[in-house]
């Protein structure tokens, strides 16, 4: 810890930059997700898994009336926050279609076609008897935590990071855990100098973003998962996009096709998508 804080005070004169940041569920349905998703939006890009926003929409994986109760109150201050939050240039996700997605004007339309078939690709490496023995929040987290993965292999530019939590008793952050029921190789960072020189970075970003009281106080146990998947490398699908449809979510010029507006994961998703992934992951001190 002190070598890691020693080398992020070392950076003290370059400017506190975070890498584009996706928490999963285990972070956002915490009581301090959406404060943690407004903070560091000051500083980076963050991208929302589609399974919060459906969540929030109501559409999303039913649960468990005891669930839901205990979801409530989070979910409640999630729908106040959202108004605000939607309007940030730098919180994006991908909906089910690209009039309904959140995305950074500029990109590819087919990312949102590559991002399914990656979502696709790991729902098929799940185990029929794990979907049937995964029930309420197991079950509503492997789904947040696909999305997160998914992301992650589907954005172009500086690689992303997903954020997780580990409950206080917990050896590993949820999507930690979820790599091996994905069938994804994952591996706890043992190198500590890239370890150390990774995280300086992550806690010099959270600091100048105001995260210093959630985590020197205890609150969290927040974990960073680094993501390469050499099937991304492939050429993105073409895309289909009504006439007058933009990226970044605005109104359609005219009436939608709905057959232009659908994903075309169907006919070009690939399993190799997710061939040689590996993921390795530490705790951020």
């Amino acid at each position: 810890m002190q070598e890691v804080l020693a080398m992020a005070t070392s950076l003290s004169g370059e400017t506190a930059s975070l890498p584009p940041l996706i928490p999963d569920l285990s972070v956002l349905l915490s009581p301090w997700g959406a404060w943690l998703t407004q903070r560091l939006s000051q500083s980076t890009v963050v991208w929302l898994p589609r399974s919060l926003v459906t969540l929030l929409e109501g559409d999303g994986l039913p649960l468990d009336p005891a669930i839901a109760a205990d979801l409530t109150p989070v979910i409640a201050f999630w729908n106040r926050c959202w108004p605000e939050l939607v309007q940030r240039r730098r919180v994006h996700w991908f909906s089910d279609a690209l009039d309904m997605s959140h995305a950074p004007k500029g990109e590819p339309p087919a990312l949102l076609d590559r991002f399914d078939a990656l979502v696709a690709a790991l729902d098929r490496k799940l185990p029929p008897d794990l979907i049937e023995a995964e029930q309420g929040p197991e079950r509503l987290h492997l789904e947040g935590t696909r999305d997160a993965l998914a992301l992650a292999a589907t954005l172009q530019g500086e690689q992303p990071v997903v954020l997780s939590a580990a409950r206080h008793g917990d050896a590993e952050p949820w999507a930690c855990r979820a790599l091996d029921r994905f069938g994804l190789i994952g591996h706890r960072l043992a190198d500590e100098a890239l370890r150390d020189m990774l995280a300086a970075r992550l806690l010099r970003g959270f600091a100048h973003a105001g995260l210093a009281p959630l985590l020197g106080g205890g609150v969290a146990r927040l974990a960073a998962l680094h993501l390469a998947a050499p099937g991304s490398a492939l050429p993105l699908p073409p895309a289909r996009l009504a006439p007058g449809a933009s990226f970044a979510g605005a109104p359609f010029a005219g009436e939608p096709d709905e057959d232009a507006l659908s994903s075309v994961f169907e006919e070009t998703c690939d399993d190799c998508l997710w061939d040689g992934a590996v993921a390795v992951w530490y705790e951020v001190p």
